[in-house]
Order: structure tokens, then C-alpha cells, then sequence
């Protein structure tokens, strides 16, 4: 069950449709682009300029590691080659010959933004910069990332290496529901060997919004000259886990803390989707009286306004394989509609029996004088 949940999931957030509206602005922020969204629903709560294409810095390392996480085990031990070492930028100072696990070079990657170890890790998985870079573009088709693009594993510039606000939002959101990122990016430290050296590397996480905002659990900072400071950050409160990306911005502590406090304020989740709530009633395949009966596969829950109501509405409901079936439906708050797909519940039935048994009963009775 709890794998269903998740695929049920990950398949609402693939198949939600890119909004044109992008929720309330905010006044006063330094960021070029921002979008603050509600990672259960992908409701976007805050948003400006969320749709324009910009560089994203050392935040790229968000992709690298869903792919990491998705493509290898925490427990493989990788040798370092030479090309890997010596990149440009933030290090954790990686040496020829040394051998560190898959875990090790991710801490190495979100707690200290190591450039090395990004690029071992995308050459581990993917082969090479190139094919990784390829791997890094279908995952973000996959998750309707529209607008980006990305060339390497790190973040480093390159014109050809974009995102935008709305986009990142997604990732973001889709990385916080595996619990091996989230444990990564939570971990205030992590040791691992150092070539040639009696003592290991302690790493310490750079999140500084981690201790200072209640709730905070996530997600990355990032910084060249062009890009400015970007942040991706994500915070959980009462159940409700919101995200949000910040390009191009000054302030990231400051404006990351502004909005949390906007959405955790103005937006409480409510169940507009109760599991077990009746669908639509089909005929069985191959039965002449057979039935069965679809229902709500889960619980949904919404971010709304106080004064909001969710209008739920099944546009479609087919048959996926076998016995199962999947619904389409909408959730309309205010002028925003949201587009999801859900996994139902199936009851079979033989409505014959019933009908058969209510006939002998009625033939019964008319017999008593």
C-alpha cells in the first residue's frame, strides 16, 4: 500500500498541468522569480515572474541527486578517476584512487555543494557529463519541467543551462517525497575517509535556514555571479510540507522565511477526496450480470484559504489493465483549477445474485395466503 500511495503520487504531480495563473505576489522581495507551492498538490500559493528562464547555480544539484538516488545504492562504493577531481568552485577536495560510497559524495554534494563531487556522481551514474546531462533533461520532461535545461551536474554557467522558478518548484516538490533525499539534506553533519589522512572530512550543512526557521527541512543554496544567490527551500508544518524556489535573489534567508510564514498563515490543508467516497459503478469484463463498484483509492487533501471552498470534480474514469482503474479529476479553489489522475478502489459484484434472490423472495411471499 504504501508504494501505491507513492505512485499515486508521483503520477498526480507528472500529470499536473502547468498554470497560468501563479498565485498571489508578494511586495518588496529581491528575487527575479520566486514560486512557493503546497508539495502534496502542487498548488502554487506565491509566485512572480515564475515562468521566466534563468540560471540556477549550485540548486542543479537537486537533479543530480533524485537521479543518484533513483539510478544507484547508497552502498556503492565508487573509485575516484582523475578527470574528476580539481573542478572549479566549491570541493570537498576529492583525491585520484579513493574510494567513498554513493552516500558519502551526496553529502559531499548538498551539505558542502562539492563541484567534485557532483561530477563523480554523474559520471558514475550516467557514464559521462554528456549522457548524464541527457539523463538530467528526460527527468525533468518526465516531471513537466517545460522550460529547463540542463549540461551538467553542478550548476556551474553555461547559457545553455536554465530553469525557472515554477519549474524548480517541481523538482523540489518530487525530490521531497523520497526519504533518502530528505534525510540527506537534514543531516547537520557527515564524516567520511580522507586519502592519506589519518582523520576523516567532517562536513557541516550550510542550510542555514535548517536551525532558524521552525519546521525547515530542506532544501539547497546555490551562487555564481551571473545566477546571484538561488535557494530551493521547503519546511513542514501541521502535515502541510511547503516548498519554493528563489533565482536571482539577495535575501534568500530573509524571503524564504517571509514566505513560509505567508503559507503556513493563509493556507491550511483540508480533505476535499475522503478514501472509500463512491465514483462511478462499471459493468465487469466477460460477466453477463457483474458489476463493480469504484471508490476513492485514498484521502486528498487541498492547501485553502479560509474563505475558500474545493470544487471536486471526476472528469473520466478508465480502465488501465486489468482490474485497475484510474479517475481524472479536478479541484477548483477560487479561479485556480488543478488537474489530477488517482488510482481507485475496486469492488466487484454479481448484481444476478441479488436480482436472482430478490425473485425467489417475491415468488415466496406471493405463495403465502
Amino acid at each position: 500500500m504504501k508504494k501505491k500511495s507513492i505512485a499515486i503520487i508521483i503520477v498526480m504531480m507528472i500529470l499536473i498541468n502547468l498554470p497560468n495563473f501563479g498565485g498571489v505576489k508578494a511586495a518588496n522581495v529581491s528575487a527575479q522569480a520566486y514560486c512557493i507551492m503546497e508539495a502534496g498538490s502542487n498548488r502554487v500559493l506565491y509566485s512572480s515572474n515564475m515562468n521566466e528562464k534563468l540560471p540556477m547555480a549550485s540548486t542543479t544539484k537537486v537533479m543530480t541527486a533524485v537521479l543518484a538516488l533513483e539510478k544507484g545504492s547508497l552502498n556503492d562504493v565508487i573509485e575516484i578517476k582523475k578527470e574528476w577531481t580539481g573542478i572549479e568552485g566549491t570541493s570537498i577536495y576529492l583525491k585520484e584512487g579513493e574510494k567513498l560510497t554513493l552516500e558519502d559524495l551526496l553529502h559531499g554534494m548538498m551539505l558542502v555543494s562539492g563541484n567534485d563531487a557532483a561530477v563523480s556522481i554523474a559520471c558514475y551514474i550516467g557514464g559521462s557529463i554528456d549522457n548524464f546531462a541527457k539523463m538530467m533533461n528526460k527527468k525533468a520532461k518526465e516531471l513537466g519541467m517545460k522550460n529547463t535545461h540542463f549540461t551538467n551536474p553542478n550548476g556551474l554557467p553555461d547559457d545553455d543551462h536554465y530553469t525557472t522558478a515554477y519549474d524548480f518548484t517541481l523538482l523540489a516538490s518530487y525530490a521531497m517525497k523520497n526519504e533518502n533525499f530528505v534525510k540527506i539534506i537534514n543531516d547537520e553533519k557527515w564524516s567520511m575517509p580522507y586519502e592519506g589522512k589519518a582523520n576523516q572530512r567532517t562536513l557541516y550543512n550550510k542550510n542555514k535556514l535548517l536551525k532558524s526557521y521552525e519546521g525547515a527541512n530542506g532544501v539547497k543554496t546555490g551562487f555564481t555571479k551571473k545566477a546571484r544567490k538561488c535557494f530551493v527551500l521547503a519546511a513542514k508544518r501541521n502535515n502541510m510540507q511547503v516548498v519554493g524556489v528563489l533565482l536571482h535573489t539577495e535575501n534568500h534567508y530573509e524571503e524564504s522565511k517571509m514566505f513560509l510564514d505567508m503559507a503556513f498563515n493563509n493556507f491550511t490543508l483540508k480533505k476535499v477526496i475522503e478514501k472509500g467516497d463512491y465514483v462511478k459503478t462499471v459493468p465487469m469484463k466477460g460477466s453477463k450480470n457483474g458489476i463493480i463498484k469504484l471508490s476513492a483509492g485514498s484521502d486528498v487533501y487541498f492547501p485553502l484559504k479560509s474563505d475558500e471552498i474545493a470544487d471536486v470534480k471526476y472528469k473520466k474514469v478508465y480502465n488501465s489493465g486489468s482490474d485497475n482503474y484510474i479517475a481524472d479529476y479536478s479541484i477548483k479553489a477560487g479561479d485556480e483549477t488543478y488537474n489530477y489522475s488517482e488510482e481507485l478502489s475496486v469492488k466487484k459484484e454479481d448484481k444476478g445474485t441479488f436480482y436472482n434472490f430478490k425473485n425467489l423472495f417475491k415468488k415466496f411471499t406471493n405463495l403465502i395466503p
